[in-house]
């Protein structure tokens, strides 16, 4: 859902063009078509698409977002790791519509001071272990007993636009 393509990360200037989800007033989310094992690790760099229409400083700059155990359809069939989420009201690991954990300090500087920034995302399912950081610094992490079995994951976003580079996935068993 939401539009998915190469494009420019700042109105400002076009020489830099990034890949990019945006979708306002609703979700933008990019499915793998390709399945992952019970263990997983998603790694990513976010950043904010600029949006002068919506603030000069990244007022507006929230839910740079992964799921993972999903089916491949509803973001909320599986594990959201949401960086910045609820307009930026913290980060959460959200397992289908239920908040497992909350971190309140962890959050998107919204400042012009993050233009040309980039955040470094890593999640990790092993067992029943999920695990979130944010630039290196552990979000947290938590047990759930009974994991979810899905086996699809994505990246999202909720009424915003981010850019993406350099996805890393690691999991057990082959991709198919």
């Amino acid at each position: 859902s939401g539009e998915w393509k190469v494009t420019n990360r700042w109105q400002c200037d076009p020489r830099w063009s990034f890949f990019s989800g945006v979708q306002r007033n609703g979700a933008a989310c990019l499915w793998n078509k390709l399945v992952h094992g019970d263990n997983i690790t998603l790694e990513f760099f976010a950043g904010p698409k600029m949006d002068q229409e919506r603030g000069k400083r990244y007022e507006y700059a929230a839910d740079f977002n992964a799921v993972i155990c999903a089916d491949g359809q509803d973001i909320s069939s599986g594990y959201s790791f949401l960086f910045g989420g609820w307009n930026d009201s913290g980060s959460q690991i959200v397992r289908q519509n239920k908040i497992l954990l909350e971190n309140e300090r962890i959050v998107i500087p919204r400042k012009s001071a993050i233009h040309r920034r980039w955040f470094h995302v890593k999640l990790r399912k092993r067992g029943p272990q999920l695990a979130f950081w944010v630039d290196g610094a552990l979000v947290g992490s938590v047990r759930d007993e009974t994991p979810l079995d899905g086996r699809r994951f994505g990246l999202w976003t909720w009424d915003n636009g981010f850019m993406v580079a350099q996805v890393r996935v690691a999991t057990d068993g082959q991709m198919r």
